[in-house]
This record gives structure tokens, C-alpha cells and sequence, in this order.
């Protein structure tokens, strides 16, 4: 009698689980997580379609700073992460600019009081948020980007964004990088 049952109860299993199962392919409710994180330069580069602003191996904290994420927020944007031997945390961001979206904010910082500064020949804007973050964004030729600090001191940022970041844009993205852009008139 244990048998019958057994059987009756997988027959009417069978009948049942396909009717669940098709309810089960509905798409899922809310939104895909814009962040995708990424194993290598390289594969960021391609899957942002840019070639993404980085702190070079050999530069200011060599060996203090260790790279922790690529990452790729909405498909557009590049935010490479690192983590400093002191506890500090470094972002840094690059989107290619597209139309009218010069001058852009593509640092996600939203407090502070933003002030503009002559870094070289690139005007940039920086501020200082409530918990003690460092901000600046800028734009060079078709690109926009950005560093974020958090836990660093003024001195170390500055260097970092004078330095290495904004004379690295200047010299591989803006009109230095492509001689024939250049106008001569």
C-alpha cells in the first residue's frame, strides 16, 4: 500500500511543479545593480569603452597603496579603488564624455562647498565633505574625471591630484596626447 501512495503522490508532483515553474521565468522585480566589478584594467577599459585615469605603479605611495576594485557603474563609467597601508581609500573615476556633458560631476559627491582651482592649464573643482573626504573633478578633451579620498590628509591628496592625476590628463587625454587636434592658425 506504501508504494501506491509513493506513486500517486510523484504523479501528482509532476502535475504540479510545472505550473509553479512557468510562474517561477517572470523577470525579476527592480533594478539590475548598476556596479559591475571587473578583474583587470583591460577588461574595465572594454566594458567602459575608455581608457580609464589610474594611480601608476611607482608614483607617489609606492608600496603604501594596493588597488582592491575595477568596477563599471552603468556601463559608462570607470571607478577604480584603491586602499592605502594607513587606512585611507582612494577613488578614482573616468567617463567619456558625450555631447553637452562637459564640466560634469562624475565624483558622486553631493556635500561640501566646491571651489575652483588652476591645476596647470586644467581648471579643477574641489571640496571638502562633512566626514572629511577629499573631492575634485575635472574634464580634459573628451573626458571626465574625478578623485575621491577619504581618511587622507590635504598634503598627501594635493600631491596625488597635482601630481599624478590632472598632469597625467593633461599630458595622455587632452590636446598634449593628440597633436593634430591642435589648431594652427
Amino acid at each position: 500500500m506504501k508504494k501506491w501512495k509513493y506513486a500517486l503522490m510523484a504523479a501528482a508532483t509532476a502535475l504540479v511543479i510545472p505550473a509553479f515553474a512557468s510562474r517561477a521565468e517572470m523577470p525579476p522585480i527592480g533594478m539590475r545593480s548598476p556596479l559591475v566589478e571587473y578583474k583587470t584594467y583591460h577588461a574595465l577599459a572594454e566594458a567602459t569603452d575608455s581608457r580609464p585615469l589610474f594611480l601608476p605603479k611607482g608614483t607617489l605611495l609606492a608600496g603604501q597603496c594596493h588597488l582592491t576594485d575595477y568596477i563599471a557603474i552603468g556601463g559608462k563609467l570607470s571607478d577604480i579603488r584603491y586602499r592605502m597601508d594607513d587606512g585611507s581609500t582612494l577613488s578614482v573615476r573616468t567617463a567619456r564624455l558625450v555631447g553637452e556633458e562637459a564640466g560634469k560631476n562624475i565624483s558622486g559627491v553631493y556635500t561640501g562647498r566646491w571651489e575652483s582651482r588652476m591645476i596647470g592649464a586644467t581648471e579643477v573643482m574641489t571640496a571638502k565633505t562633512m566626514d572629511g573626504s577629499l573631492a575634485a573633478f575635472w574634464t580634459e578633451g573628451e573626458y571626465a574625471f574625478s578623485v575621491v579620498g577619504s581618511k587622507m590628509s590635504d598634503d598627501v591628496f594635493d600631491a596625488l591630484l597635482s601630481d599624478v592625476f590632472v598632469d597625467m590628463s593633461e599630458h595622455f587625454y587632452g590636446e598634449a596626447a593628440n597633436p593634430l587636434a591642435r589648431k594652427t592658425f
